[in-house]
């Protein structure tokens, strides 16, 4: 062998190449090539341990570590399926585990289901207090729901955690709170995280139980609790309490957060009762930033007014990733006041950068959406007027994302899309406009003021974005389509401004049509096949005689030549 090779560095590197050789397609949370590495280890001394280390380092089941066991400890049951225990393991018995078990770093999704699975005996008996420790001396991630999301299994996690060995080394844990776990053992395992898992930087609870109001969950934190977090993910059902949103607002590292903010917490608490306020030094005049790196936030609220007070909180220059949902129905006053927020902190957002020249602006993806259910009205929805409405996103000239969901009509005709595409067409990669769904495009066509975009406006608005790749958005097909029957005359007309729009868009590839009426399958389908060439999916949303129009869209389409073109269609 090379003496090269004898160097611990270099042959770990060449190992990690042979296991993550992979085509582009394979998932690359799975080792590529197992059974290779598997076979070095067998070649030489020198080579097995890095080899081990290799195979050994991430794994998506305990079941391949409790086959590590003597044939007479364990068997296989249930057509093979599950392992169970023959006799309870000696501390003879638990060194041959060892000798792997400690190579294992992290325990994460996906979870490997064509694996046979543990028994709760033997489950038990693996990670019990008294072995856990001594196990995984070397475990840095730990997500619970690939070991087990059984309410005994869960009781198991916070002895272990309360035991002496404790996890205070991992850096990554995720846990999912089955239904059928009493709310007492669920607050003794928030506690046990809080007071044992003191290095975490990510940090993931999930729960089946229901958002009922009596099945919530409360989460408390301290001040300088979680100091290392970067990022926070906190299921639907857990409840947030205004003392544990001041201490998450002042985190320095945290990057990422999901989570839901109940009705009980206050406009005024969010805005003065934060840290928001002035520094605890009563001397200073500057005030104290809060989310200061924040990059990623997504929250479910009560109401619009409580996200517009949220995102006032938020101080980082790198946010590029805003999800909001709320229960409340909105009017356009309170949305228009959502996204001049949203603009202003955005604006905010560049300028630091800027002068602190870290980097350029960032892309922007935002994310509006009303949850329809008891406090939506049944009533024809608000009339959204989106020049008005939407005008403060026209200044965000940086927006790659954009999605609005159920908050009302949203009258966008073909002038918005021309602005619209102005102001985003140089980075938009993906534009959802999806309004109330028992109204539709011919229903609202009665409303006072009421102006849908036409097939014309949008084929103008797919050609001005040169990177948008998805479209979600209703409009009315019917009539005539300029460019499609006069291309020459379109080209003869054109203004000073349009002659630079390219003639079709090369990246748009999911045109989702909604309940869009067509009376011309023949034309529209010539239309799509001019302005995009490259489209390889049409979804419907509408009744089934507009399913049939646009139906034979798809097929003239494949008959022109668009061989890779496919349809989905969903009638409601």
């Amino acid at each position: 062998m090379h003496h090269c090779l004898l160097i611990p560095e270099l042959a770990l590197y060449i190992i990690h190449f042979l296991a993550d050789d992979r085509p582009a397609w394979h998932d690359s949370r799975y080792l590529r090539n197992p059974k290779d590495v598997a076979r070095l280890a067998r070649t030489c001394k020198a080579l097995a341990e890095p080899a081990l280390d290799v195979l050994w380092q991430t794994q998506h089941s305990l079941a391949p570590l409790m086959m590590c066991l003597p044939p007479d400890v364990w068997e296989l049951t249930k057509r093979g399926k599950t392992i169970t225990l023959k006799r309870d393991p000696t501390p003879l018995d638990w060194s041959s585990v060892r000798k792997y078990a400690h190579r294992i770093r992290y325990i994460s999704q996906p979870a490997s289901f064509n694996l046979p699975r543990l028994d709760d005996a033997a489950l038990a008996a693996l990670i019990m207090p008294s072995n856990f420790g001594s196990l995984f001396p070397s475990i840095r991630v730990l997500d619970y729901s690939v070991i087990s999301v059984a309410a005994p299994m869960i009781h198991l996690l916070t002895k272990v955690l309360y035991s002496e060995r404790h996890l205070g080394l991992v850096t990554s844990l995720c846990v999912i709170c089955p239904r059928a776990l009493r709310r007492q053992e669920v607050y003794d395992l928030l506690q046990a995280i809080r007071t044992k898992a003191t290095r975490l930087e990510t940090l993931k609870i999930e729960s089946f139980t229901s958002t009922a109001p009596n099945s919530t969950l409360a989460l408390k934190l301290l001040e300088g609790e979680f100091k290392f977090l970067r990022k926070l993910e906190l299921s639907w059902a857990i409840h947030i309490s205004p003392e544990c949103l001041t201490c998450l607002v002042g985190m320095e590292y945290l990057q990422e957060m999901s989570l839901c903010v109940r009705h009980d917490i206050g406009l005024d608490f969010l805005v003065h009762g934060c840290p928001s306020a002035e520094a605890k030094d009563h001397t200073a005049t500057t005030r104290k930033r809060t989310f200061p790196v924040l990059k990623s936030l997504k929250v479910m609220a009560h109401s619009l007014d409580q996200c517009t007070a949220l995102v006032s909180l938020v101080t980082s220059p790198f946010l590029d990733t805003i999800t909001f949902s709320y229960d409340v129905q909105a009017p356009s006053a309170l949305i228009e006041a959502f996204f001049r927020q949203i603009q202003k902190t955005c604006s905010d957002a560049i300028t630091t950068s800027t002068s602190t020249a870290r980097s350029p602006p960032r892309s922007i993806s935002l994310t509006l959406k009303h949850n329809l259910g008891p406090f939506s009205s049944a009533a024809s929805p608000f009339l959204i007027r989106p020049s008005q409405t939407f005008s403060p996103l026209l200044a965000l000239r940086h927006l790659r994302t954009l999605r609005l969901i159920h908050l009302g009509t949203i009258a966008i005709d073909d002038g918005f899309l021309r602005e619209a595409a102005h102001a985003w067409g140089v980075h938009l990669q993906e534009l959802e406009e999806c309004g109330i769904p028992w109204v539709g495009v011919e229903d609202s066509i009665d409303l006072p003021g009421y102006v849908a975009a036409t097939l014309d406006g949008i084929g103008e608005f797919v050609r001005r974005c040169p990177r948008l790749e998805k479209l979600r958005m209703a409009f009315d097909g019917r009539g005539a389509l300029g460019l499609e029957a006069c291309p020459d005359e379109h080209k003869r007309t054109q203004g000073p401004q349009e002659e630079g729009i390219p003639p079709s868009s090369p990246t748009l590839q999911v045109l989702n049509v909604r309940d869009s009426p067509i009376d011309n399958p023949e034309g529209v389908a010539k239309f799509l096949k001019r302005i995009a060439p490259a489209l390889r999916v049409i979804c419907v949303e509408g009744s089934l005689d507009m399913w049939r129009k646009w139906r034979e869209v798809e097929n003239r389409m494949k008959l022109t030549g668009t061989c890779s073109f496919k349809a989905t269609h969903q009638v409601v």
